[in-house]
């Protein structure tokens, strides 16, 4: 059997494990270990409870649970689970966050999809309930 890249489409890292290094690519990408270094992503990017990422990430679209050290640029949507700890600036234009959840970083919501950026600086910090 050969290996056909279009039928890669998700990627998966499992609990107990830790990747050092950058993660680019498309389709989408499922963290449930931890991962030191960037992670930009065509596609979806998702941290489970048990997840940890230790650097910033881009991406179509988020789905955080676990920690984040870094920060999240969602240029369709991001979706903060409890019990989510990001610490970092958020640049999206469609923000979700469930109860328990907790952000410590400026939130930039753009009508727009969100460009490759992070917030600017003159963007006071907002608290969603």
């Amino acid at each position: 059997m050969f290996w056909n890249q279009e039928a890669v489409r998700e990627s998966y890292l499992a609990k107990g494990l830790r990747f050092v290094g950058d993660v680019l690519g498309a389709g989408d990408f499922v963290c449930d270990g931890e991962v030191e270094g960037r992670i930009e992503i065509d596609g979806l990017v998702q941290v489970d409870s048990d997840g940890k990422i230790h650097g910033c990430i881009e991406a179509t679209e988020a789905d955080i649970a676990g920690v984040v050290d870094g920060d999240v640029v969602a240029r369709v949507r991001l979706i903060l689970r409890a019990p989510c700890r990001l610490k970092g600036d958020v640049v999206s234009p469609e923000l979700l966050v469930e109860p328990g959840a907790t952000i410590l970083g400026q939130i930039h919501i753009s009508q727009q999809e969100a460009e490759a950026a992070v917030a600017p600086e003159n963007v006071t910090s907002s608290v969603v309930p």
